[in-house]
């Protein structure tokens, strides 16, 4: 037993020679420098639970999703979900005469900031019904009536990931069995990991997540691999990081067999990433081909939004001076553009 009289001191010191300074690291970063990056999120008291929009989702592979029935007001845009838990009006009955269309997709299918009658999806079912002489502008509290020939379910849910929307596709998209899905795709779809934070909140909680200093050294790992795939562009980064990347790769493939065994095309409408003042400088314009190079070797379809916003000033297509997100113009656009699409490609009139 003398080895262990000798080794137990040794390790002893070991311990303490660690213990210490990862203690006193961890004391200055809690009282001086605390670190946000995977903080776990503070509970929400009960009475503001009726408040929320989210709940958290039943569905393998989704954290949370859209509670059904909720009336609440961010950033000034009323949101309201049906019975579905949709940012939609109610469903219609369903009719050989309608041709039926799923939007899936992130904050930028949900429409972000903007009322619901702004949002691209919206956009797109009053002018293909516009098209067909059956509906005139409505507003929110205006749903269509039963004579409309096309109908638009969005399903987008802000913080999705690709991995995300295709679980929504295999499990909500897929009994309407709709003519066609949209799928949405903006340049953080890549984003697996819990940071979002709707994400954040209803996410398990990992135990190193409690500590600071370790929080501080993923968070110090992160910055690396932004350096190192991205060069310092962490959506370049999301799209050059092999790991990061595979996650669209496997949402892809999920989602193409869905669509195979329901005979749906799918289209991926492309958004910019509108970061910038001048769109010379947008830095992400081999990510768009990247993406529908993705896509298209799936059996997708693609519409690249970027030319279009590229029309207008930056700041006329955004939410706000620090907000990316498309604004009423933006989503405007991007009806527009997918409305031009299938009447061209006539991927409707079959």
């Amino acid at each position: 037993m003398r080895w262990l009289s000798y080794l137990l001191p040794r390790l002893a010191l070991l311990v303490v020679a660690v213990a210490l300074p990862a203690g006193g690291g961890e004391l200055y970063l809690r009282w001086f420098r605390p670190v946000l990056y995977r903080m776990p999120a503070a509970p929400v008291p009960d009475e503001r639970w009726r408040g929320l929009v989210h709940r958290r989702s039943d569905i393998p592979g989704l954290s949370y999703e859209l509670a059904p029935g909720r009336r609440v007001v961010h950033l000034g845009a009323g949101v309201q979900t049906n019975r579905m838990g949709l940012r939609s009006y109610e469903p219609l009955p369903a009719s050989d005469e309608r041709v039926r269309i799923a939007v899936v997709g992130d904050s930028y299918a949900f429409g972000f900031g903007v009322q619901m009658r702004d949002t691209f999806a919206s956009v797109l079912e009053r002018g293909l019904n516009t098209r067909a002489g059956r509906r005139p502008d409505s507003t929110d509290a205006q749903p269509p009536d039963s004579t409309v020939d096309y109908e638009v379910m969005n399903f987008g849910v802000g913080g999705y990931s690709t991995l995300d929307e295709a679980a929504v596709v295999e499990h909500r998209v897929r009994p309407w069995a709709p003519a066609l899905i949209v799928l949405a795709y903006s340049m953080n779809d890549p984003e697996d990991a819990p940071i979002q934070p709707v994400h954040s909140f209803y996410s398990e909680v990992e135990p190193w997540q409690h500590s600071h200093l370790l929080r501080f050294v993923a968070l110090t790992a992160l910055r690396h691999r932004i350096r190192r795939h991205g060069d310092g562009d962490y959506h370049r980064y999301l799209h050059r990081s092999p790991d990061k990347w595979a996650t669209v790769q496997r949402g892809f493939a999920r989602i193409a067999r869905v669509a195979a065994q329901l005979e749906t095309p799918v289209l991926v409408a492309i958004f910019p990433h509108c970061i910038v003042d001048l769109w010379a400088h947008y830095p992400l314009r081999e990510q768009h081909r990247q993406v529908a190079d993705e896509a298209r070797s799936h059996g997708f379809l693609t519409l690249d939004l970027l030319p279009a916003m590229e029309q207008q000033h930056p700041r006329r297509v955004r939410l706000s001076r620090i907000d990316d997100h498309p604004n009423a113009m933006g989503h405007r656009l991007a009806g527009e553009q997918l409305i031009t699409y299938l009447r061209e490609t006539e991927l409707l009139d079959e």
